[in-house]
């Protein structure tokens, strides 16, 4: 993840010119209600000075940043550049997840109706979730290469966390005592997700860019569930109906970064700004002085 914001960065800053135009230039209009709180490098964030000017490390002009920015590295984007950057939204909406299991089980009975009984541990969570009739797939070292199908009968009441399922067992080769495994999939009940593509992970942060006003993202810190088909639960830190960003997030990500303290994208402090001081008048040069050296 730290290479791939980086190579972003590098893109940002590649580009500034013409991205000037599309997120950080958009300042000049979008940002007059924002002063200006100081001036910093693309290239070395931590170069800060109170006027324009030249970074003093690598030489690139000083972009402003406001307070705003500082403290939450908030982004904004035109509205010409949401489809050049590929930025697109959608709302954080109540979905049906689904939950994987993988459950190991032993054979309890093999009954002469080719079927046998077997009872699978799990979380007690999940077999309380366990709906009567959810599909299940068995395999047994014992019976390589073979898959047999079966169904959940229902949570056995005197074993917390233990399903009792019944497969398929034509040919009897599920034997009592045989070590299986179990896997099926719950339907859980409705929950906030959002696209897995819409987080970002800084260190052990896990952040969303929502969009707060037109044009105006937020990265905001997210505690996330399980994920299920290419979507990730919402624990926290969001709200039904939030618009988060769910492509072009590598370009916002990088663009705060540049633009803020940090300190949101990294586990590191807030490194000391070097401050560049203002410039100063130089004096008037002084007429050529004749050399004693005879030359």
């Amino acid at each position: 993840m730290v290479v791939v914001v980086a190579l972003a960065s590098v893109l940002v800053v590649g580009f500034r010119d013409e991205l000037g135009e599309w997120i950080a230039g958009d300042h000049g209009a979008a940002m007059s209600s924002a002063p200006t709180t100081f001036y910093t490098c693309s290239m070395d964030p931590s170069v800060e000075s109170s006027h324009p000017g030249t970074c003093p490390i690598c030489g690139m002009a000083l972009t402003a940043v406001s307070q705003q920015e500082r403290s939450s590295g908030v982004v904004r984007v035109a509205s010409k550049a949401r489809s050049l950057i590929g930025l697109d939204v959608t709302p954080v909406q109540t979905r049906t997840l689904r939950k994987r299991i993988i459950a190991s089980g032993v054979v309890e009975a093999a009954p002469a109706a080719a079927t046998a009984a077997i009872a699978a541990r799990v979380y007690r969570g999940d077999a309380s979730e366990a709906r009567r009739g959810e599909p299940v797939i068995v395999t047994a070292s014992d019976v390589p290469l073979t898959l047999f199908t079966g169904t959940v009968v229902e949570p056995v009441a005197d074993a917390p966390g233990t399903l009792r399922v019944v497969v398929d067992n034509p040919e009897q080769q599920l034997r009592p005592g045989m070590l299986v495994e179990v896997k099926l999939e719950i339907e859980l009940a409705p929950r906030l997700a959002v696209p897995a593509s819409a987080v970002l992970y800084a260190g052990k942060r896990r952040l969303v860019f929502v969009e707060r006003s037109k044009g105006l993202f937020e990265p905001r810190t997210t505690e996330l569930g399980i994920s299920s088909d290419g979507l990730v639960e919402i624990v926290g830190g969001l709200h039904e109906g939030d618009q988060v960003a769910v492509s072009g997030t590598f370009l916002l990500a990088a663009e705060s970064r540049i633009r803020s303290d940090g300190t949101l994208w990294s586990d590191r402090p807030a490194p000391t700004p070097s401050k560049q001081p203002a410039p100063s008048k130089q004096p008037a040069p002084s007429a050529a002085r004749p050399t004693t050296n005879g030359w």
